[in-house]
């Protein structure tokens, strides 16, 4: 199998040489770069990154950002990908039980050609295309929906998210009855166990050890990933789940929250703080201000610079430090309660 990956790099890559048993070094296909390999890439995982430009992934992101077509992946390459997906360091996952009843079940990667037109709304809004491109976000004509694609670490496709552009309700859907339309099965999607562009931030930090940021939208996400923080992934809402807990803490050296200045952000700031069994950071607002998305590459880049520790945090603001003890108290009747059973 690193056969095959070895073969793939030295087709589409220069000055490739190993870089102990199982990674190779070579010239970054990604950006113009000097004569200084500075590209590594898994031979027995897949996963790549640039410790130049930053362009990270999977063989899968590997091959589409060189060009490939969809039709050749999945005709030529589809059986290498998947087997480099069993290679993924594994701890006790909590993402899959000995039940399938919650498991995430893949959905076929063509698909997503059906929504290859671009989303004007979102250029509109100040995104570029090439990032748009690079995480799949298109177009559902039939649903009148911008579409994002919903991804396991590995990067396998387990569904689509789409956001009404007419005033339909709900503003976000995770498609389910919608897969019928295209002559598939009813698919039930768990994005509460998924963390949005966790399979590009994963090849990044595998190398790095880079801290992860915690937002909660795609369009905050993306509004990072623009201004360059690069590390973000988006959690889809306002609390982190135990199974997107067990992947943050598998994927950084530290956690850096960053959800909505607002009541729900409040909350779920202390909650996931409590929760990391990481050191947990958070990026501060300049003002009061919602969202990420609501701010410049340059505020960004200063919430970063302006990040606190979370315990610090507590301790400077009473409303938190308050909503913690209520927590605490919680946790404490939980297990009392729990305790009484066991007995």
């Amino acid at each position: 199998m690193s056969e095959d990956v070895l073969a793939i790099a030295q087709r589409h890559l220069h000055k490739v040489k190993r870089s102990g048993p199982e990674n190779i070094m070579a010239l970054c296909p990604f950006h113009d770069n000097t004569d200084t390999p500075a590209f590594t890439m898994s031979l027995t995982t897949g996963l790549y990154y640039c410790f130049s430009c930053q362009e990270r992934g999977n063989l899968l992101t590997f091959l589409k950002n060189l060009g490939v077509t969809r039709v050749i992946i999945e005709r030529q390459y589809r059986g290498l990908i998947d087997d480099l997906k069993k290679n993924a360091p594994r701890k006790a996952d909590p993402l899959r039980p000995d039940s399938g009843k919650f498991q995430n079940a893949e959905v076929p990667e063509h698909l997503l050609g059906l929504f290859d037109q671009c989303p004007l709304a979102l250029l509109e809004d100040g995104f570029e295309e090439e990032l748009l491109q690079k995480l799949d976000i298109g177009f559902d004509e039939q649903h009148m929906r911008i579409t994002y694609p919903l991804r396991k670490l590995d990067g396998t496709l387990v569904g689509i998210s789409g956001r009404t552009v007419n005033g339909d309700r709900p503003k976000y859907k995770v498609y389910d009855r919608e897969f019928k339309d295209w002559d598939l099965p009813l698919h039930k999607t768990y994005k509460s166990h998924l963390l949005w562009n966790g399979h590009l931030v994963y090849p990044e930090v595998y190398f790095s050890r880079k801290p992860v940021i915690a937002v909660e939208g795609y369009k905050a996400c993306m509004r990072m990933l623009q201004a360059g923080a690069t590390n973000t992934v988006a959690i889809m809402g306002n609390e982190v789940s135990e199974q997107q807990k067990w992947q943050l803490e598998r994927l950084g050296s530290e956690v850096w929250l960053f959800l909505d200045n607002n009541e729900a952000g409040f909350l779920g700031t202390v909650r996931a703080g409590m929760k990391i069994g990481l050191p947990v950071k958070l990026l501060m607002y300049p003002d009061d201000r919602e969202q990420p998305s609501d701010l410049s590459p340059e505020e960004i880049k200063q919430a970063i610079d302006c990040r606190k520790d979370f315990h610090r945090w507590l301790l400077d603001t009473p409303a938190a430090m308050d909503e913690y003890r209520t927590q605490r108290r919680k946790q404490e009747a939980w297990k009392n309660k729990e305790q009484q059973y066991d007995d």
